[in-house]
């Protein structure tokens, strides 16, 4: 199992059960981070440049992130997508395997804060700085569901491990499911 860790200008990987360092891949900025279930591919934000970045032991392919800040990144657990909140108040979407895209999903109204894929990859939840919690079609990007509740900023969200609950956190000092 991989343990990742973002720190400034690189992105640091160690084997979960040893400690030993794997790999150290240079990049700028980066804000968030996630690995393939195989553990044989690492997606990160770039920061610096507005795109995301699908690694192996070099960089495998750059992500182009149009003209914003990218916030949270996650990738699917059949590694077919990956998907990113940004600064700008939009989701996009990539091709994981081709670099295609990205496919933007538009409705807030401020820095979406965190995305994840549901655990089949059908839906992708996120959650923003302007309160709101949405659910995504993860192929067609067209809006689901968007549960009410906080009063703050919504700082992380989730599936539950079956797919069936969405929790997210708020600057509300609130968790709901």
């Amino acid at each position: 199992m991989l343990h990742l860790k973002h720190v400034y200008q690189s992105v640091r990987v160690w084997d979960a059960s040893t400690g030993v360092e794997l790999m150290r891949l240079r990049t700028y900025s980066v804000k968030s981070v996630a690995c393939s279930s195989d553990g044989t591919r690492i997606v990160s934000d770039s920061g610096w440049d507005n795109s995301a970045r699908v690694w192996t032991s070099a960089e495998l392919t750059r992500l182009n992130g149009d003209t914003t800040d990218l916030i949270s990144i996650a990738i699917s657990s059949d590694e077919t997508r990956i998907v990113a909140g940004s600064d700008d108040g939009s989701v996009r979407v990539w091709d994981a395997l081709t670099g295609a895209g990205p496919m933007r999903l538009n409705g807030y109204t401020a820095r979406v804060s965190s995305v994840m894929f549901s655990s089949d990859g059908t839906r992708i939840v996120s959650g923003s700085h302007d309160k709101s919690v949405r659910v995504w079609d993860a192929s067609m990007g067209v809006g689901l569901m968007r549960p009410d509740g906080h009063t703050a900023c919504v700082n992380s969200v989730a599936f539950s491990s079956d797919g069936t609950h969405i929790v997210s956190d708020s600057g509300d000092e609130s968790v709901q499911v």
